[in-house]
């Protein structure tokens, strides 16, 4: 194990300078690009990874399975699939390309629906929520360019270089970006200060990081309760908000739910099935829109049935089941 854990940290080390080299290229090329080639390039490598990544296409398959049931047919499956590395490509690339002008950008092509915007207009602060839906980059910095400042927490992803960018991207409108180690006390310093708070609550939260079981799709799944925490001792509303992309390249954030501070706020456990209620429907209506190559459902918990989960899920320890 130990011989193992130290071949990967050497190929990881190896990995780094590569890493640079293919982001350089990007900052370079990409952002020059007119958005209709911006699309066609994502296609184009949303191919190439669809085609080698045989794994993703596995966990995509299962994932599938688990919010659709079995009716899928295997031709809507790879369409499914396929729709879904096109949009995280997507996202991807678009990262890249706002690096330039991004205010500009975001405020050409991504407009807010009327009815998110009253809402903004009229509760202030306000805490915003999404899961990883079309272009989830997106939202936190729309609500920045057109005045609503938004504070954001943000998770290192694999390769410090791409953990670098992201940072840099996400705060060069303006925003407010909080590490995600310890970023509750900025949190509720922001809402004291009248400011929105944008947080993405569909990933794997551990306990010890204020997760709680809650059923997604039927299936146990470890989210973290601290939207529902601040909402009840801010008396702040949340709002689901989530990016639709449109068919000539641009992206529309529209209402997914609100949830008021009303006597519902006070059940923690409650609040925080009903905001996984609310992505559930979303996503069902547009699940290649979701990330459903991530390992949602990894962990089992004593007393749930292996056989409903995917092929990738494995036996959650003590501490990760509260225990």
């Amino acid at each position: 194990m130990g011989k193992q854990r130290g071949v990967k940290r050497f190929y990881r080390a190896l990995r780094v300078p590569f890493e640079w080299i293919g982001i350089r290229l990007a900052l370079w090329i990409i952002p020059s690009l007119s958005l209709p080639a911006l699309l066609r390039l994502s296609r184009f490598i949303a191919a190439v990874g669809y085609f080698f990544d045989l794994s993703g296409r596995k966990v995509s398959a299962a994932n599938l399975e688990v919010i659709c049931g079995r009716k899928l047919s295997p031709r809507r499956i790879r369409i499914l699939t396929k729709g879904a590395y096109r949009n995280m490509t997507r996202v991807l690339l678009m990262i890249f390309w706002t690096t330039r002008n991004p205010k500009e950008k975001n405020l050409q092509y991504v407009s807010i629906a009327p009815n998110v915007r009253k809402f903004l207009e009229e509760h202030r602060p306000t805490i915003t929520l999404s899961a990883h839906l079309g272009n989830w980059e997106i939202l936190s910095q729309t609500c920045e360019s057109n005045g609503f400042h938004i504070t954001s927490v943000a998770k290192p992803v694999k390769g410090k270089g791409m953990t670098e960018l992201l940072t840099r991207a996400r705060s060069t409108i303006g925003q407010t970006i909080i590490p995600a180690d310890g970023a509750l006390r900025g949190l509720m310093k922001a809402l004291k200060q009248g400011s929105y708070i944008g947080l993405l609550v569909d990933q794997h939260t551990e306990i010890r990081d204020g997760g709680i079981w809650v059923d997604f799709f039927g299936l146990k799944s470890c989210i973290s309760q601290g939207p529902a925490m601040l909402a009840k001792r801010f008396h702040t509303p949340m709002l689901f908000s989530w990016s639709r992309p449109l068919k000539d390249g641009s992206y529309r954030c529209e209402m997914g739910e609100v949830f008021l501070p009303d006597e519902g706020a006070n059940d923690i456990p409650a609040r925080t099935q009903a905001i996984i209620r609310s992505f559930e429907r979303v996503i069902r209506m547009h699940p290649s829109l979701w990330c459903i190559n991530y390992k949602r459902w990894r962990y089992l918990i004593p007393g749930e049935d292996p056989a409903r989960y995917p092929f990738y899920a494995r036996p959650a320890k003590p501490k990760q089941y509260g225990k």
